[in-house]
């Protein structure tokens, strides 16, 4: 295997397994879930336990593992909350038609989950906005950049970029990303001799490219954006584009806000539904950054700003909790 298809099959290796246990407490109600497997969709659905009311939604994407279990947890924490929320997975999972690599994932199934919670009917469908972690940040804004039913996006640890996909077959470098089958203009990994860990191979890359190659066009998004970044990721430089995001948004016409928030001594792995274990929380440090006690730390602030983000955005629930992200304790 050559050393350019060699960077992604390390990538995955990389990535694969890190997302550490997380400490759990009694919740009750427990929000209704359903599992959603089509030909389009493999999705989990939260809803709030107990009510009927039309509420807001999220559509929750998590990172380059694949699957969903980022997401569930990210999910079932909002639905304790009072939000609807659809945990996706969008490659890596067992549902028809889903990819196992990730490469040239239909955007169409990001948009699906968006179909999903449009056509549910206890859904408001003027209030939906999207998490996303990592690549799931990346999924999130280029989703949010070509559909207007999103009225806000939580970024954690977010791309200004599309991406080389993640190929653990060692196939040709491709886009992560597809629409109508065709792919879309991505940033590839550029060797690298110097580089002494992922974040300094992305930052390598994105230098090399071209200024536009693979940008986001995160100015044609119209709703409300919030990013959780780290100075100390080392996975990618998510602070740095996160900068790029806000620069680009302060040209749209739209009024919506735009916010960074740091976390410096979070990493890359600095959102979660739970609260790490302290043993999670080394794994995921020394993989991406920061330190365990500085990533448990960032939780109860990352709760409570994606908690008024999330308010100021959509609005208030039905029945208002004391943290729309309760069970995140």
């Amino acid at each position: 295997m050559n050393r350019a298809k060699a960077i992604p099959v390390l990538l995955a290796a990389m990535l694969s397994g890190i997302a550490g246990p997380a400490s759990r407490a009694a919740a009750a109600p427990a929000p209704v879930a359903t599992e959603i497997e089509t030909p389009a969709i493999s999705a989990t659905l939260y809803y709030p336990a107990g009510s009927a009311q039309k509420r807001p939604a999220i559509l929750v994407l998590g990172g380059s593992d694949g699957g969903r279990a980022w997401a569930s947890e990210m999910a079932r924490s909002l639905a304790d909350g009072g939000y609807v929320a659809l945990a996706l997975t969008y490659f890596g999972g067992t549902g028809d038609g889903l990819s196992q690599q990730l490469v040239a994932v239909p955007v169409e199934r990001l948009r699906a989950g968006l179909d999903r919670l449009t056509l549910d009917p206890r859904v408001d469908t003027d209030r939906i906005g999207v998490i996303g972690f990592s690549k799931g940040a990346e999924a999130a804004l280029l989703l949010a950049s070509i559909d207007r039913r999103i009225a806000a996006v939580v970024a954690a640890s977010p791309s200004d970029r599309l991406w080389q996909g993640i190929d653990r077959r060692g196939g040709a470098p491709a886009s992560s990303w597809s629409i109508a089958g065709a792919p879309l203009a991505y940033v590839p990994f550029a060797l690298c001799d110097h580089c002494s860990a992922l974040v300094d191979l992305y930052r390598h890359s994105r230098d090399r490219a071209a200024p536009d190659t693979g940008r986001i066009d995160v100015e044609d998004f119209r709703g409300a954006l919030l990013m959780l970044v780290s100075e100390a990721d080392k996975i990618w430089p998510s602070a740095q584009m996160a900068r790029a995001l806000e620069q680009a948004l302060i040209v749209r016409p739209s009024s919506a806000g735009v916010a960074i928030h740091q976390f410096p001594d979070a990493g890359h792995f600095l959102l979660h539904g739970k609260v790490p274990t302290a043993k999670g929380a080394a794994g995921l440090a020394a993989f991406g950054g920061g330190t365990a006690a500085g990533l448990i730390a960032a939780h109860p602030e990352t709760r409570l700003v994606v908690s008024k983000f999330l308010e100021s955005a959509l609005g208030s629930l039905p029945t208002p909790p004391d943290d729309p992200l309760a069970s995140a304790r």
